[in-house]
């Protein structure tokens, strides 16, 4: 790596004269037995230290790095000094570096830089944070470094409590494994990776031997970042099947050895399953109750045959098994992912009943159709119609095994277009409406049922337009059309209220739909 020529008015400045400075103004940097203090602030280094030479901005200005662990918490702390000109040095800002005044480790001999998808540097930094014995906590930020200070953005965070761990997004949210590790790869692009050589003892050699020391680095990549799987419930099987908790949050250790034995065999197509007479067939078609009808016996290799003829092609080699807990009973079902090419995939949950295995459901991704599952057996799917609207049906997997129909959902809009020409006198026309956009709801699949509309966005070119006194009369048009439309229109409380009757009406409690689970896409 070579750091830029800086322009001088005497000559060009080189990286020789840049580390000398560091080596001439070292009184303002060095740490003195444990101590560093500029005259501005004190830093006690309690647990080890090191210094060295980076270029973490890439500005051909190099700096030279503190790190270590300093004061009675034992916090990382890391300082940075940029050369400003011969024999001066500029403290850099690291008040954005880290969140809640916890900042990264820098104890690797590494810098982890990508490439982001704005075509920006970032570093992938970890920050440990003890609570105690066998407790603690590792945030994963994402920083950039401008103009001489950091910015840091949580990508998410690992909670261990004694022998558990868990799984959070930046929001807080409980994830499983899979899905942190989604998170961190996708904060990321094009590796850039750069070795630090650190030293201990501040001298001219030691300050060229840092420099020199860093290059492209490649012993670690991203995939090294990802935390990997040690659950004793993951297994390889034949035939390229295999079953995961990765994508798991609730902990399935406790599965009864018969039941983990009977979807292994079912999945390795050593067992069949019984359609039940209460399973729900969402598959395009309806090709699978067609070729499987209520009661009937069939293997996962059947299934897949009759899935290649209705899309006429060949099946993948890929097929994952998980577990859910469909009415947070305790007893487990079984999710079965079958890949088709083309991103299309066909889906079978599983219940184990006494010594037989029964299909609850089955359903397929196919071109506009996309699938969702939750382990506490909240599931549905939804259609890409034309790029507004978006429709899709609910369904909850009780405790027994039974597929519930809950609710019909979705999102569409009446555009400018649309307002103009039907509604030319309306006062939405006149104050510029881009769009009204809106979600549906019905609780049952009868088409003369109710329709209710809930979620209204008022948009126009400016942004979106808040219900308040002054904007009533807009809400008050746009709910007039929709009434006239045949919806129902409700408030948000009205709304929430309806699904929760909805849900409870097929056995879904509330604790059992706001429990803490993962989504399997």
């Amino acid at each position: 790596m070579q750091a830029s020529s800086v322009a001088s008015s005497d000559h060009e400045i080189t990286v020789d004269d840049q580390l000398m400075t560091f080596y001439n103004t070292r009184e303002q940097w060095e740490i003195v037995d444990g101590q560093y203090d500029n005259g501005a602030e004190g830093i006690e280094f309690t647990g080890g230290y090191s210094y060295a030479v980076t270029d973490i901005d890439e500005d051909g200005n190099l700096e030279i790095l503190m790190s270590g662990v300093a004061g009675t918490g034992h916090y990382s702390t890391n300082v940075f000094y940029e050369f400003s000109g011969i024999d001066k040095i500029e403290k850099m800002d690291t008040s954005g570096f880290g969140i809640d005044e916890s900042e990264p480790d820098i104890s690797e001999d590494y810098l982890a830089g990508f490439v982001d998808y704005q075509g920006e540097t970032r570093y992938l930094f970890k920050d440990f944070q003890g609570y105690g014995a066998g407790c603690g906590r590792i945030n994963y930020y994402s920083v950039s470094v401008k103009e001489n200070s950091f910015s840091t953005n949580l990508i998410g965070f690992v909670v261990y409590y004694d022998d558990s761990t868990s799984y959070y997004d930046k929001e807080g949210k409980l994830i499983s494994l899979n899905s942190f590790n989604i998170e961190l790869n996708g904060a990321f692009r094009e590796e850039k990776f750069k070795s630090i050589f650190r030293f201990s003892n501040i001298t001219p050699d030691n300050l060229r031997a840092s420099y020199d020391g860093i290059s492209e680095y490649k012993d670690h990549t991203l995939d090294d970042f990802k935390i990997k799987s040690t659950s004793d419930l993951n297994e390889e099987l034949s035939d390229g099947g295999s079953i995961t908790v990765d994508d798991s949050v609730l902990d399935y250790s406790d599965i009864d050895p018969q039941t983990k034995n009977m979807y292994k065999a079912f999945l390795g197509n050593e067992t069949d399953a019984i359609v039940m007479s209460s399973c729900i067939d969402t598959t395009n078609d309806k090709w699978f109750s067609t070729a499987f009808s209520e009661g009937k016996k069939c293997s996962i290799k059947e299934i897949k045959s009759k899935c290649a003829e209705s899309v006429s092609l060949p099946y993948g080699d890929k097929t994952i098994g998980r577990y859910m807990d469909c009415g947070m009973d305790g007893k487990y079902e079984f999710l079965v992912e079958m890949n088709v090419p083309n991103n299309c995939k066909t889906y079978i949950v599983l219940k184990a009943i006494n010594d037989k295995i029964y299909i609850c459901y089955v359903g397929d991704e196919m071109e506009r159709k996309a699938i969702y599952f939750k382990e506490n057996g909240v599931l549905g799917y939804m259609v890409n119609a034309n790029g507004t609207l978006h429709y899709g049906n609910d369904y909850f997997i009780d405790a027994d095994g039974v597929c519930h129909f809950f609710e019909y959902t979705g999102i569409d809009a009446i555009h400018d277009d649309t307002l103009c020409s039907d509604y030319p006198d309306s006062v939405l026309v006149s104050n510029n409406v881009d769009s009204l956009s809106f979600s549906f709801t019905s609780f049952s699949e009868d088409e003369s049922s109710p329709t209710y509309l809930h979620d209204m966005v008022i948009s126009t070119d400016d942004g979106y337009i808040d219900r308040n006194d002054e904007n009533e009369e807009l809400f008050a048009e746009a709910e007039r059309i929709f009434a006239d439309k045949g919806y129902i229109v409700l408030s948000d409380e009205e709304a929430e209220e309806k699904f929760k009757e909805g849900r409870e009406k097929v056995g879904l409690k509330q604790e059992i739909y706001d429990a803490e689970v993962a989504y399997y896409y």
